[in-house]
């Protein structure tokens, strides 16, 4: 990796962690963001049923912390013998956005439009685990050229956030603070292992 290219994705991450910044911010000083406050009054009328609750279920039991951790170590366990150590340090580097966002969530504590506020919202942390872990597969697989397990991380990622809203969990500022988080740690880890990414395109085994 360039040192031009590592230098756009640090200034990348660093937009991102600005932008839950501000969020952060608006939400504490200004007024609700946009949809806030229909997730709120929607989490108010109790929850889904039928089929919209299955899937919503599915999207939170997906990144519960046990399920979590368990792909988490069989996803590196399995990159680690295909493509080897840097790969698997890549994803498991990756992961551990939700480590640091459990501590940005009990520094900040509840926002005014926390569901539940005896529990810190900001930002989501199922979002955050869906971007920043589906985020560095997905990463890998572009690199590989692999569209098809491209497509499966994106929408991994792109859904969670909507199904955090409609479990009646979080509202929107809580979900895109996850998004830009999540986002921004994952472009934090590519610019220190940027020769993962590299070394998978070209085929080369990354433990060597």
């Amino acid at each position: 990796m360039t040192s031009q290219r590592r230098k756009a994705l640090a200034l990348g991450a660093a937009a991102c962690f600005s932008g839950v910044a501000m969020l952060f911010v608006l939400v504490e000083h200004v007024g609700p963001f946009p949809g806030d406050q229909r997730a709120l009054a929607a989490a108010a009328n109790g929850p889904l049923v039928g089929l919209d609750l299955q899937i919503v279920s599915f999207f939170g039991e997906l990144a519960t912390e046990a399920v979590a951790a368990m792909t988490v170590v069989v996803a590196c366990a399995a990159l680690w013998s295909a493509l080897g150590l840097r790969a698997a340090a890549w994803v498991l580097g990756a992961s551990l956005a939700v480590l640091a966002n459990d501590i940005l969530k009990a520094t900040l504590g509840s926002t005014p439009l926390s569901i539940d506020q005896d529990t810190p919202n900001f930002p989501s942390g199922h979002v955050v685990y869906a971007t920043a872990f589906f985020g560095s597969l997905g990463w890998l697989a572009w690199g590989r050229h692999q569209r098809e397990a491209v497509a499966v991380c994106a929408f991994a990622i792109l859904a969670m956030g909507p199904a955090r809203v409609l479990s009646g969990s979080h509202v929107v500022s809580d979900v895109l603070a996850g998004y830009l988080f999540g986002a921004g740690w994952l472009l934090a880890i590519g610019a220190a292992f940027g020769r993962a990414r590299h070394g998978v395109r070209s085929g080369t085994r990354l433990g060597r």
